[in-house]
């Protein structure tokens, strides 16, 4: 039997498990560093299958397997949580599913699709263990959302040689039946900061023996929209975005504090360092002229910017060409979210690869971490072929 024959074969027989696991990790969602009940679905399969695996931080997984043939050694990775959101019952057209039983946790980016499928993957693999020579590492990741498990995962690979990696991100901007491998950087780095600016609190209606804060705060933030204009290189595309601000218990009491929180992205580290500067800067000149203070904390700098190597891109583009047809391949610009898949890319070459999850006549549309997202179960075969079948080219040769 041909290669893409087989695969087809085996992924299309694994499909309702895929699809069973897919909706089961659905209901069940968890947050970040506490996906225990996941993480148990997932050694109970990997030892169902007969791969040795060990725990890494909280819950992450890592297995291995050893084909006993000389060869590469080649990385597969998901991750497994959710996120602190309430999930709506519909998607953008119709009831979905399956809907999430934990109150304020929900998968509204995908994950639970991307751990499905890897396991959808590993049962193909191991169906054609003749076919395998190599290594492979199998990574399910506990802590893409909040990067908790980033400094182990980089001391558990440290040592140990990596040929190449492979993820797949399910993606909402692309239809269903398509698959995205381009070379490049694919998703960007993340910054954070939050600061707290030290006013003088007092009656509303004395505000001149007072420091408001939320002024203060409100003169930063609009400074801050200068500065994007007037202080970074221009030539750089770096989002900036404030979602927390947080002061005050009643209206004519001013208060002492005023917090805000934001964050930044960007695709090269140096510009994303130089706009954390410029933040912090704006941030403490501004409030000196008020005669206030701040105090920078919860202050997060990644380097973790996926990219897919383009020897990489180029065998997996040959390879999905046969397996999907070369109609289902297409290229997509970098997306502005942001991932940890560079925690193992920095060991060796990978591929980041996009798989649409977007039909508009079911409803499928929602961007992720958006309460009505849902993932296109249509788009779930095709994402244990493409695994499936990359890893077999890549150790094969």
């Amino acid at each position: 039997m041909e290669l893409k024959t087989a695969v087809k074969t085996l992924a299309e027989e694994n499909l309702p498990f895929v699809k069973e696991t897919f909706l089961d990790l659905h209901r069940h969602p968890e947050l970040s560093m506490k996906t225990e009940r996941t993480s148990r679905f997932v050694q109970a399969e990997l030892e169902r299958l007969g791969f040795a695996w060990e725990r890494v931080g909280t819950h992450s997984i890592v297995a291995f397997w050893d084909t006993g043939r000389p060869g590469k050694t080649l990385l597969l990775r998901a991750d497994m949580d959710a996120l602190p959101l309430d999930e709506e019952p519909q998607n953008d057209r119709r009831p979905k599913a399956a809907v999430s039983e934990n109150p304020g946790v929900c998968h509204a980016c995908g994950h639970d699709a991307h751990t499905a499928m890897l396991l959808g993957a590993c049962r193909v693999l191991k169906g054609m263990e003749e076919e395998l020579s190599g290594k492979l590492y199998i990574v399910f990741e506990e802590a893409e959302e909040n990067g908790g498990v980033c400094d182990e995962m980089e001391a558990y690979f440290a040592d140990i040689h990596l040929d190449g990696a492979w993820a797949i991100h399910v993606y909402a901007k692309l239809e269903t039946g398509k698959i995205s491998v381009t070379p490049g950087q694919r998703m960007a780095g993340f910054g954070q900061f939050a600061f707290k600016v030290h006013g003088k609190g007092g009656h509303s209606s004395r505000p001149d023996l007072c420091k408001n804060p939320i002024f203060v705060t409100s003169a930063i933030l609009q400074n801050l929209q200068s500065a994007w204009v007037n202080m970074r290189d221009v030539t750089k595309v770096v989002p900036l975005s404030i979602g927390i601000i947080q002061s005050g218990t009643k209206p004519n009491i001013i208060p002492e504090t005023c917090e805000f929180w934001g964050s930044i992205r960007y695709f090269e580290v140096e510009t994303g360092r130089r706009c954390q500067e410029i933040i912090k800067q704006v941030t403490e000149d501004t409030a000196k002229v008020f005669g206030c203070e701040v105090e920078r904390f919860g202050y997060i700098f990644g380097e973790n910017i996926a990219e897919t190597d383009p020897a990489c891109s180029a065998l997996a583009t040959r390879a999905l060409s046969d397996q999907l047809g070369a109609e289902a391949l297409q290229d997509t610009d970098p997306w502005y979210a942001s991932e940890t898949f560079a925690i193992y890319t920095r060991h060796c070459p990978g591929v980041f690869a996009f798989l649409g999850c977007k039909n508009e006549e079911a409803g499928y549309t929602a961007d992720h971490h958006h309460p009505r997202f849902e993932v296109d179960p249509d788009c779930l075969l095709m994402g244990v072929e493409a695994t499936s079948r990359y890893a077999l080219d890549f150790l094969r040769g």
